[in-house]
């Protein structure tokens, strides 16, 4: 199947007539006739009706015309676009995150980035984290924005430290629980337990998190707790009333119905921004120093 096909099966289904077809697409009748027999051919399936007097779309090819549209569309969508790429320079940039919550500190980055740039093209990937590493590990992606992962290793692959992360503890102004808590200034691990918690975890890191007994994070598995896939989920889930959350600090939303305090027992894990060690480092420079202004 080619554009000629479609674009002679297209304006034959508009005109219903050869000459017609052939006169608009300055081509002879007889090219037309042969570029619709050869799609015909190919598709196994008689598009039109043809008599000495009419031509008619049969009821396959009136079924098939709104797709030979989009396929036509979606060729010269791409073949503009790539010609402008090509005459204007354009430079890609591929972007994988693990949580929507990043895409605030990300956006800010590319805006600072943009200001001395306007040829950057940027394109976000949400993934989770070890789907994103691979990626970057065979050239799809240019950076990955995430927590460190003890678990992956990559020779080519360097990680830049943004922020030292510790925990935060999060909980709704209308859980029935916010009274034993918004007098304090930070709150124990041992003050947690007799509330459900939401719990903010990648679905990789299920087996793994929960095995042998032990968690990064204290969890009262006697109690109706729930694992949602990322941050911004738990946010959701915590205003909504289902419990308390455990959120890294570089993720934390400002909310005027969340309270959010310091946990006192907090482990610390870096997040940051994995990226290849290719020849061309500039834009990547370039994020990542955005990326650590935004904290700043």
């Amino acid at each position: 199947m080619n554009t000629n096909q479609l674009e002679c099966f297209i304006t034959l289904s508009s005109t219903l007539n050869y000459a017609r077809c052939a006169e608009e697409l300055h081509l002879t009748q007889p090219a037309v006739s042969k570029q619709i027999k050869s799609l015909e051919k190919e598709l196994g399936c008689e598009l039109f009706y043809r008599t000495t007097r009419s031509v008619e779309l049969s009821e396959i090819g009136n079924q098939f015309l709104p797709e030979a549209k989009s396929m036509l569309d979606t060729y010269y969508h791409s073949k503009e676009w790539i010609n402008n790429y090509k005459i204007n320079e354009y430079h890609s940039f591929k972007i994988g995150y693990t949580d929507p919550q990043s895409i605030k500190m990300i956006t800010q980055a590319l805006s600072d980035m943009y200001i001395g740039d306007a040829t950057l093209s940027p394109k976000l990937v949400y993934n989770q984290t070890n789907t994103n590493l691979q990626a970057l590990s065979n050239h799809f992606l240019d950076v990955v924005v995430c927590m460190k992962d003890a678990l992956f290793k990559d020779s080519h692959i360097s990680f830049e430290p943004i922020h030292h992360d510790g925990f935060v503890f999060i909980i709704s102004k209308e859980h029935d629980a916010y009274h034993t808590f918004k007098d304090l200034k930070a709150v124990h691990t041992s003050d947690l337990f007799p509330i459900e918690q939401v719990i903010a975890l990648p679905p990789y890191l299920l087996k793994s998190y929960f095995s042998r007994g032990r968690t990064l994070l204290p969890v009262n598995n006697k109690l109706n707790n729930i694992i949602c896939e990322n941050v911004n989920e738990a946010y959701g889930l915590v205003k909504a009333g289902y419990g308390f959350a455990l959120v890294p600090e570089s993720q934390v939303v400002e909310d005027e119905g969340i309270l959010t305090l310091p946990w006192l027992e907090t482990p610390r894990n870096d997040f940051g921004i994995y990226y290849f060690n290719g020849a061309d480092l500039s834009l990547t420079k370039e994020f990542i120093k955005a990326v650590k202004d935004y904290y700043k």
